[in-house]
Order: C-alpha cells, then structure tokens, then sequence
C-alpha cells in the first residue's frame, strides 16, 4: 500500500474529542482506529454489544463485516 499522507485530528468520540495522528491511504475503508489509540483512549470493548467503554461513555463500534483489508504500519 501507498502512503498518501500523514494528519493530525481532533477526533470526538462520545463526549470526548481526542487528538489523533493517521496514516492516509487510498483504500476503500471508511476508518481505522490503531490499536495504540484503543490502548490509549479506550476502557474496554465489549464485542457482544458492539461498544466501546471510555470514561464513562458507551460508545457504539462497528465492525463491519469481513476484512476488506488487513494491514501493518510502522
């Protein structure tokens, strides 16, 4: 994959807003959230109810389907 860019955002979630940094590419996917991002920012996720526990918010996830794409970046 080609890297098209670099951003950083202001991000709300819930009732929060956060700062972020992403990586921008030309794929098809509306959104990723890193894994270093859900360490940082989220409580816990609770697959079943498809949330996001932070602070005290419950914050709806969604998973989609399939994978679309599965990728690393360092």
């Amino acid at each position: 994959m080609r890297v098209v860019g670099n951003v950083d955002l202001l991000v709300p979630i819930g009732n929060e807003c956060f700062d972020a940094s992403f990586v921008v590419f030309d794929i098809e996917a509306d959104g990723i959230l890193g894994q270093d991002f859900l360490r940082a920012n989220v409580d816990s996720i609770n697959y079943k109810r498809s949330c996001l526990m932070m602070g005290g918010d419950v914050v709806p996830l969604w998973t989609g389907g399939h994978a679309l794409h599965i990728c690393r970046v360092e």
